[in-house]
């Protein structure tokens, strides 16, 4: 019988552009070194709307990080590179392929986890905001960092890209961009917050005072950011008055603001509302068409659903970006499921079980480098 390694080229080749599915394409690199090397991104002819894998952080004394395929319900384990002896004290955040890292130490770094290729970030002591006292830096982590978009024009990191986070007490906007040694403050700032998206090469941003804000970190003004939407009062009064989650998310090439809301069983209903920046009138959508919107601890995005995509369209998936009970016995994961945009409805794609953890489950989106 001939060795599977054996084969020709031609036929791998051949075989490599018939794979449909993201995590088949990467079982097929893991064969061998000859199977390795014609599964290449230009072999993979599937890239675009392939669903994300949902990234589960480590059990209790564990090592080993998990990737959830909510397609064929199966995991992949993987260690993180950076500190396998710390990973239980190991924060995580993702964007656009890439995970943010922060350890017990402070130091943080993209991640990519499918390559395991790593770039270090400056030290979050070099925030302009930092304290840097003992009492503060306790389990900070955890704390400091809220959200983490990464915009680069190749999934590589070769060339050009932004880090944005929002981060501390008061929710203030970051960025670094290759070359800098510190986190750079975005100064025009007036209230928490909540989300920030990149659309257009451009920051945008929702606050907790329902104001749109946009900075342009390549401008002459990189930390001067500008008011160019704000919330309408009644959607305004929801946000705010019942404690609803708000993202900002692109779609069909629109920049869209999605509220969560919540009644004692967790996540029970979502509206997603459109602005026309010319008049700061805001439309709701009532169908998402046949895109499915990702949302949670990780910055949010759509993807639109084709017969291989393997979910459903007008849907919108979402895992707990919040936490239940304190720092040391906080609780993520019971609220995770999958929004039925056309009638309300609610259904599991993990299962009801809750997961006790410091970092919550996220989307990872699949990139190739």
């Amino acid at each position: 019988m001939a060795n599977w390694a054996d084969l020709e080229l031609g036929l791998l080749t051949e075989i490599a552009r018939k794979v449909e599915l993201h995590e088949d394409f990467v079982a097929f690199r893991r064969v061998c070194i000859s199977w390795r090397s014609v599964a290449v991104i230009e072999n993979f002819k599937n890239k675009s709307n392939q669903i994300p894998w949902l990234m589960l952080p480590p059990k209790i004394n564990s090592n080993q990080w998990d990737l959830f395929s909510i397609s064929k319900g199966t995991h992949r384990r993987f260690m993180l590179p950076q500190a396998q002896s710390q990973l239980r004290r190991l924060k995580c955040f993702s964007s656009n392929g890439w995970l943010l890292t922060i350890n017990r130490y402070l130091s943080m770094a993209l991640l990519h986890p499918f390559s395991g290729r790593s770039i270090k970030l400056p030290h979050m002591n070099t925030f302009k905001d930092w304290n840097g006292t003992l009492r503060v830096k306790i389990n900070m982590q955890f704390r400091f960092i809220h959200k983490f978009v990464l915009s680069c024009p190749s999934t590589a990191l070769d060339s050009d890209y932004t880090v944005i986070v929002i981060h501390g007490s008061l929710g203030k906007l970051a960025y670094f961009r290759p070359g800098d040694k510190v986190w750079n403050t975005i100064e025009t700032w007036s209230a928490h917050y909540l989300d920030v998206i990149l659309y257009k090469e451009q920051i945008y941003a929702i606050d907790s005072d329902g104001k749109i804000m946009v900075c342009d970190v390549k401008s002459e003004n990189p930390t001067v950011a500008h008011q160019v939407a704000k919330l309408p009062w009644e959607l305004y009064y929801d946000v705010t008055e019942k404690f609803m989650e708000a993202y900002l998310i692109e779609s069909d090439g629109a920049l869209r603001f999605v509220t969560r809301d919540y009644d004692d069983d967790g996540t029970c209903y979502f509206m997603v509302f459109e602005v026309d920046w010319s008049t700061n009138t805001w439309e709701e959508i009532d169908d998402l068409g046949n895109k499915a919107l990702f949302l949670g601890y990780n910055s949010s995005f759509s993807i639109e659903v084709s017969d291989t995509s393997y979910c459903k369209p007008n849907y919108i998936y979402f895992t707990q970006d919040y936490w239940e009970g304190s720092l040391k016995y906080r609780t993520f994961g019971k609220d995770m499921g999958a929004f039925n945009f056309e009638d309300g409805s609610v259904t599991p794609f993990y299962g009801e079980h809750t997961i006790q953890r410091l970092t919550p489950p996220m989307w990872v989106e699949q990139s190739y480098i």
